[in-house]
């Protein structure tokens, strides 16, 4: 008697779930995915050269917040000397909030926790990509997707290691996760799905506006994709558009107070970078080996060889099999589009990198059907051959001098030592303008500084006070003072903590109020009447502060009821995907094995042989070694376009090291100067080489700075000299304190450095 068997798809889903074999493609994904976040763990502490310190600050200020009660901080209150200021409020605390609950539960240390954070970003980046590609399209799709993500050389060097963006990295996590929720809520009716969208938008909203921005838009695109597809019955397009609405409302207590009061500070541009932005040759560059003699490792905005033939191979099979309307396809055009808009109109910037990364690796993993296609025999090495491709070209990874120093301290005394030294504002990366207050010339108070110096914090300057009124300091936090104030007379004091909306003075007794001291800037405390009290000041909230957290708070029990609806009317789900098959599956281990083997070598320093040679960043520029008297050197130059026209831009790159410990900050100049008059064409204000203080430069390590010089419209027709000049800048830049230039053999030769390259100016 014959047993009719039932197809598989015609099982429950219980029965298939538990048919169906294991995912080892799954399995790999996250082993990859942890080897490229590993070097994050395994480095000594993070560098001070990028923006790393910056969340190190972020996150010792947020967990002491935290700590003291406050659970979303506004308020930064270190900076600026001690007087403090709202970067908290203005800018996205995600990435320092997530670090900070990491260094109060596990870390214990604002270093270690920014380590954690960004290895687990990193990581489940990859997975979550995987997921996101195999669930459209198959498992060999989504690991060919991981490895172009994780091993590009935005994800696994740019970002985390040489520009220490955690914000960035975090992002490059939440976007393939937004997409991924995205699809699962479309797709079906799994109760936390709805809950899945809103918080991956609202934590984007939360860490980084520009990055939720390109998820919104990636979002929109992808559910109107799916809302138009050829099998689009029972896609639930207004569901998502919902959960998205939700999550932007999840993030209103931070973004609805930051758009509302953006006109009560001042912003100020405190040392803007010169950033050398994206250019088609750059993206379509190989991945370079960073030279080790660089104190600043400069980003290469590259996409890597790997994911740029991926993608033209995937453009190729695109209009071969006349594809356009898969899902790979839809994003390998949405990574051409934002290419374009990003080279054509802002390629200044270059975060949109990461998002072009992100769509490419998944419109490249197309190029897996030429495996799918291929003949049994033929399959597990075409398949290993493809992930040998990508994961060889990322050996520029594993040879990053990572950090091997201590960070140092993050306390509120090495924060204000920080700016005092002149470093920057400690916790807002470089290239971020300044919220505050005060007035531009208020100065550092010498007692506040003492009291952060002797661990007594005290913000009255009691030389200040007059005689109708006597202060006894009793507690300091980050976000309150409480005083004990005894006044014989009407009077006013200021309090040495920058005034913002919702600052209060509280007494137990008597008026008291507070205002905004319109010289300085300060907190102003009037007392009407002689009193004898204690005197709490406290940042509180203010009614549209109080209007955003109400939104927060009904958005987040919107999402609940609408888990609640949808676990109601939950229907099972299985993503049946294709599998790797074993014989497929264990050369590709093999490949992680040796992949893993050579990460480790790389990073105990045995594969030092293979780095590139000290100072080979100097290669194909003009020699200089022209040497100053404090010990500044310029070692060489490179002019990218010395024949331009009115209108163009002049790109000077020039390379810089000291011979010993510099005690000054310095600044340089360039002059384009016509060479026949003498007369200046264009000039640049004085910046720091390579944006980064001289005083904190380490001997014989190269800085490299990159400038622009925006030629004049009326510029005439000659030929031009570049013209260099350095000066000390401890607080202004005095042209008395030009520094003097010699040659090799100690022959003067001024205080201007003329370089050797002529540039034509042509009509």
């Amino acid at each position: 008697m014959a047993i009719s068997t039932a197809p598989t798809s015609e099982l429950p889903i219980w029965m298939r779930r538990a048919l169906r074999k294991t995912d080892w493609a799954g399995l790999l994904s996250i082993a990859f995915s942890v080897l490229i976040a590993l070097p994050m763990l395994l480095q000594p502490g993070l560098p001070r050269n990028n923006d790393s310190e910056h969340y190190v600050f972020q996150t010792e200020n947020t967990a002491a917040a935290l700590q003291e009660g406050r659970w979303y901080p506004r308020w930064s209150p270190h900076v600026l000397g001690g007087y403090g200021a709202p970067l908290p409020h203005y800018y996205p605390q995600g990435a320092a909030y997530a670090a900070a609950l990491t260094q109060i539960v596990i870390a214990g240390d604002p270093v270690a926790a920014v380590q954690i954070v960004s290895a687990l970003a990193l990581t489940f980046a990859g997975m979550t990509i995987y997921a996101l590609v195999a669930r459209r399209v198959g498992a060999a799709a989504g690991l060919i997707a991981n490895l172009l993500y994780s091993f590009s050389p935005y994800t696994g060097l740019i970002a985390p290691y040489i520009l220490g963006d955690l914000p960035a990295v975090i992002s490059l996590w939440l976007l393939p996760a937004l997409l991924w929720s995205l699809d699962r809520l479309l797709s079906g009716r799994q109760p936390f799905d709805f809950a899945l969208v809103s918080f991956a938008i609202g934590a984007l909203v939360m860490t980084d506006l520009r990055n939720a921005a390109a998820g919104l838009c990636l979002g929109a695109i992808f559910i109107a994709w799916r809302a138009t597809a050829p099998d689009r019955q029972g896609v639930r397009w207004r569901a998502a558009i919902a959960a998205l609405g939700a999550g932007i409302g999840l993030a209103a207590c931070f973004w609805l107070p930051a758009l509302v009061e953006i006109n009560v500070v001042r912003w100020q541009m405190v040392n803007a970078p010169v950033i050398r932005g994206l250019s088609l040759p750059g993206l379509l560059a190989p991945l370079n080996q960073l030279d080790p003699a660089l104190l600043i490792p400069a980003p290469q905005w590259t996409l890597g060889t790997p994911l740029v033939l991926f993608s033209l191979a995937a453009v190729l099979l695109m209009l071969r099999r006349q594809s356009r309307a898969s899902f790979q396809a839809l994003f390998l055009m949405l990574g051409l589009l934002t290419t374009v808009i990003a080279l054509s109109i802002m390629p200044e910037q270059t975060w949109l990198l990461g998002v072009i990364t992100l769509c490419l690796s998944i419109g490249a993993s197309s190029v897996s059907e030429v495996y799918v296609d291929a003949s049994a025999r033929h399959r597990s090495w075409l398949f290993t051959l493809l992930c040998l491709v990508i994961v060889s070209a990322a050996l520029p990874i594993w040879l990053f001098p990572f950090s091997t120093k201590s960070f140092g301290s993050a306390a509120p005394t090495a924060q204000v030592e920080y700016e005092l030294q002149g470093f920057g504002i400690a916790g807002l990366p470089r290239w971020l303008p300044l919220p505050t207050t005060l007035s531009p010339t208020l100065g550092p108070n010498r007692a506040l500084i003492n009291g952060y110096r002797t661990g007594d914090i005290s913000k009255i300057d009691m030389l200040y006070l007059n005689s109708n009124v006597q202060i006894g300091f009793l507690e300091h936090t980050s976000y309150s003072d409480r005083l004990q104030v005894q006044t014989y007379a009407p009077t006013e004091f200021t309090v040495l903590t920058a005034y913002f909306p919702g600052w209060t003075a509280n007494t137990n007794s008597g008026s008291v109020r507070l205002e905004k001291d319109p010289e300085t800037g300060l907190i102003s405390i009037a007392f009407d009447e002689p009193v004898t009290t204690e005197l709490t000041l406290r940042l509180d909230t203010t009614p549209i502060r109080a209007i955003a957290w109400a939104i927060s708070w009904v958005s987040l029990a919107f999402v609940g009821v609408m888990a609640r609806q949808r676990a109601k009317h939950h229907q099972p789900f299985l993503a049946e995907y294709p599998l790797l098959r074993r014989q497929e599956i264990r050369p590709v281990t093999v490949l992680f094995v040796l992949v893993a083997f050579t990460a480790l070598l790389g990073f105990s320093g045995a594969l030092d042989e293979l780095r590139t040679e000290s100072g080979s960043s100097l290669n194909g520029s003009t020699p200089v070694w022209a040497r100053t008297d404090s010990g500044l050197e310029m070692a060489s130059f490179q002019i990218e376009n010395p024949s331009i026209r009115p209108g163009d831009t002049l790109h000077l790159t020039s390379y810089w090291r000291t011979v010993r410990a510099l005690t000054d900050d310095y600044h340089m100049s360039i002059d384009l100067v016509d060479a026949n008059t003498g007369q200046s064409i264009v000039h640049s204000d004085p910046h720091e080489p390579g944006n980064y203080p001289t005083r904190r430069w380490l001997t014989a390590r190269l800085v490299r700075d990159d400038y622009t010089l925006a030629i004049p419209l009326d510029a005439q027709a000659t030929n031009a000299v570049v013209r260099v000049e350095v000066v000390a800048c401890d607080t202004v830049c005095d042209p008395a304190t030009r520094l003097t230039f010699f040659d090799s053999a100690g022959a003067v030769l001024g205080q201007t450095l003329e370089l050797s390259t002529r540039v034509s100016i042509a009509p």
